[in-house]
């Protein structure tokens, strides 16, 4: 805000800033900081590159009565809030809650029990929440997770005579609402999404090896 004295701006890293501004009514850096973004999409347009982009602000609002006058702290709640809304798409200027660091903390810790969930291979048992072109969309512990068509057992695969991605749709959805055991395959921090597979790990490996040979290579044993 080049209208105020004590404003400083910093990079974070990649397209990511951080601004501190001291002595400014709350309201007055709301006013400013959707106008700077309305600018700022207005430049882009001409780039041809908004469609591409999403845009997200988040704002902590610091008075003499919290007792807080480390930037550090600041920005990890400035930090904790822009999080919380690239994770559930709000795309207007968020204000800081303390309810957004708890999710995301709660979050962190069931991603912890995600990784030893694939460390020890553990089936768990899922209902099927939703269904797309490419798979199947459930829930674990308030995690959504993916489960790829192509990770689903032999006898649950949408087995469809001329591909039809419609008719593929439709099989997938017959699964709505049924529980099918899985284990997780993989985690995606960065939009804090699990990836599933009703495959056994015996399965897996087996496919893994079958795929290193042809019909045509003969195999000799010792």
């Amino acid at each position: 805000f080049p209208s105020h004295d004590n404003t400083f701006i910093a990079r974070v890293g990649g397209n990511e800033f951080a601004m501190w501004v001291e002595d400014v009514d709350d309201s007055q850096i709301e006013y400013e900081l959707i106008g700077y973004l309305s600018y700022l999409k207005k430049e882009l347009s001409y780039l041809n590159v908004i469609h591409h982009l999403d845009f997200y602000m988040s704002m902590v609002s610091v008075h003499p009565q919290h007792n807080i006058d480390d930037f550090d702290e600041v920005y990890k709640r400035a930090h904790a809030a822009l999080e919380y809304s690239k994770k559930y798409k709000v795309m207007h200027l968020n204000r800081y809650h303390t309810s957004m660091t708890a999710a995301l903390e709660r979050e962190s810790k069931i991603l912890q029990h995600a990784e030893q969930a694939i460390k020890e291979k553990r089936i768990i048992e899922i209902a099927i929440r939703e269904a797309n072109k490419g798979g199947l969309i459930l829930e674990w512990q308030g995690i959504q997770g993916f489960l790829p068509a192509s990770q689903l057992k032999a006898e649950h695969y949408p087995r469809v005579p001329d591909g039809d991605k419609d008719k593929i749709l439709d099989e997938l959805k017959k699964f709505i609402g049924q529980k099918l055991s899985v284990i997780i395959l993989s985690i995606n921090p960065k939009e804090g999404k699990l990836i599933f597979s009703e495959k056994s790990p015996d399965q897996k490996d087996r496919e893994k090896i079958i795929e290193k040979y042809s019909e045509e290579i003969i195999v000799t044993g010792k």
